[in-house]
């Protein structure tokens, strides 16, 4: 028998789950919590983040996340891994209920603890005694980090008050985060990590910017509330609670609804494949839609005026979203597309978008129109015959996704790989793709990367893994196995460490721009040397 919900679909979204791990979480909701809704956004009426630490050392760099510590103590932070732990529980029939309680709070899971897997190194706090040493200790693993005295390459952030010593300078030198010791208390009081920035150290004995780090009136506003819903739900619960909830044939309802005036095609059409759910806004994982700077501009109103509420926007949020979604509708308006090479459910949906944006589709042999763009799958292996012969640019899918996203049609003028098609040349072999590349003689390339984010990130990895997969090897985590390290952005705790460690282990370092230059010289269309 299949999990019961009643009372209001809650709204999920997740952050920095790789696509197929979102693919596999949305099919889990399916079963445990039938009529949630999955979105891409981070919108005001998601209840529930979903984060990946174990999967991804960037965890605490998610825009989403960022942004839940800070405004939004309303949102329950849950790791991937317990929603699978719960889903094989209620497989093998061992778990105690839902993980919905029928007012639509999360119960059986556990929240992701504020240092979930962070390497927390201290460093002189000697002189403020043994005691207080031992209560941020207990601080940091009680809230599931991991305490050292250390300070070496795997380490996070270096807590300390005293800017001084080796390991001051160490950290400082390698562009490990270094707080004070007010940045562990705050971020326990609050259940969620905040943010380094408000609370680096500025000299001695400095103190965080606790203020600006978090929005204290709501999260006690919020704490306050929750106590109060859990009294309510515990006094429900000594009575006979009537079942509303849905039938066990209504297992097989869809998880969320399709909207596809706020969807990227790819990730529509690469979630109706592995299931029968569709999504609704199902963007890349850490894309922020029009409605999330809607919340963002909202939300800076309300924390400027005394009379705010935690309620007190909805009905501005529901007017701006209104006209902000009725603006975007018209972004290819009076384009016109051509579509080569897709298969006919890749088809039917891109058409869908299309014309949901305003575009016009015409057939590629249809010569009475005229076209602006020819869209041809960015997988295909083969040039579009006789299509020199015609005053059209060809672009790929990518270039659709990235107008959505970026919501402008700049991207349809980019004469880069992002959004051309890539042919490679049938002459080049591994060798001599190895040698465009600079790099030793041996097989494929095995690739990782660093620095990249949202759309980009999403992109770069289906490049490597699908267009360029006959010459290259992409490897989700870097090691010394690799052969190349592509860099996107310099910028970030992450990407110093891969750095530092592809300099020590002499792996080859590559930015962004130049591997798009190193790329071109293997294909028989050039973009960039050209």
């Amino acid at each position: 028998m299949g999990p019961k919900f009643a009372g209001k679909p809650i709204k999920i979204t997740s952050t920095l789950l790789k696509d197929e791990e979102r693919s596999k979480l949305i099919k889990v909701l399916e079963k445990i919590a039938p009529s949630s809704v999955y979105t891409g956004d981070l919108t005001s009426n998601v209840s529930i983040l979903i984060t990946n630490p174990a999967g991804s050392s960037d965890w605490l760099e998610s825009r989403k996340y960022q942004y839940v510590a800070q405004y939004r103590p309303d949102v329950s932070i849950i790791k991937f891994e317990t929603v699978l732990a719960f889903y094989k529980s209620w497989l093998d029939g061992t778990t105690p209920g839902d993980w919905i309680d029928k007012s639509g709070i999360r119960f059986n899971l556990d929240f992701q603890k504020p240092f979930d897997g962070l390497v927390i190194s201290v460093s002189r706090l000697e002189a403020r005694g043994e005691s207080f040493i031992q209560k941020i200790k207990h601080t940091i693993t009680r809230g599931g980090g991991n305490f050292t005295e250390s300070l070496s390459n795997h380490s996070d952030v270096l807590v300390t008050d005293d800017p001084n010593g080796r390991r001051y300078m160490t950290a400082k030198e390698w562009g490990i985060p270094i707080v004070s010791p007010d940045w562990c208390f705050d971020s326990a009081e609050r259940c969620a990590a905040l943010g380094f920035k408000y609370y680096e150290l500025k000299g001695k004995g400095s103190k965080g910017r606790r203020a600006d780090a978090c929005n204290w009136e709501f999260v006690a506003a919020w704490q306050k509330k929750r106590r109060e819903d859990e009294q309510l739900r515990l006094a429900k619960g000594k009575r006979p609670l009537k079942d509303d909830g849905p039938d066990d044939e209504e297992k097989e309802l869809k998880v969320a609804r399709l909207d596809l005036r706020n969807t990227l095609w790819d990730s529509v059409m690469k979630d109706s494949q592995v299931s029968s759910l569709s999504q609704e806004e199902n963007k890349y994982d850490d894309n922020w839609g029009p409605e999330q700077k809607v919340i963002i501009s909202t939300q800076t109103r309300a924390l400027n005026s005394k009379q705010s509420t935690l309620m007190s926007t909805q009905q501005e949020l529901k007017e701006e979203r209104k006209n902000n979604t009725e603006k975007s509708l018209p972004l290819l308006k009076e384009l016109s597309f051509a579509l080569y090479g897709f298969d006919s459910k890749k088809v039917k949906i891109l058409e869908i978008i299309l014309k949901e944006y305003g575009a016009s589709i015409f057939e590629l042999a249809d010569i009475s129109h005229s076209l602006d763009y020819v869209i041809a799958f960015s997988e295909l292996d083969h040039k579009i015959p006789n299509i020199e012969d015609r005053p059209v640019q060809v672009i790929t899918e990518y270039a659709v996704e990235r107008c959505i996203y970026f919501r402008n049609t700049d991207p349809l003028k980019e004469a880069g790989y992002w959004c051309r098609p890539i042919f490679i040349d049938s002459s080049v072999t591994i060798e001599k793709f190895r040698e465009n590349f600079s790099l030793p003689k041996g097989g494929k390339v095995n690739v990782a990367i660093t620095g990249f984010k949202d759309i980009d990130l999403s992109q770069f990895q289906r490049i490597l893994r699908n267009k360029l997969s006959s010459f290259i090897y992409f490897s989700e985590n870097f090691s010394k196995q690799c052969d190349l390290l592509v860099i996107a952005d310099i910028h970030g705790l992450n990407t110093l460490k891969k750095v530092r460690m592809a300099k020590k282990w002499e792996i080859s370092m590559m930015s962004l721009s130049n591997f798009w230059k190193s790329l071109d010289r293997c294909c028989d269309q050039p973009y960039i040397n050209t």
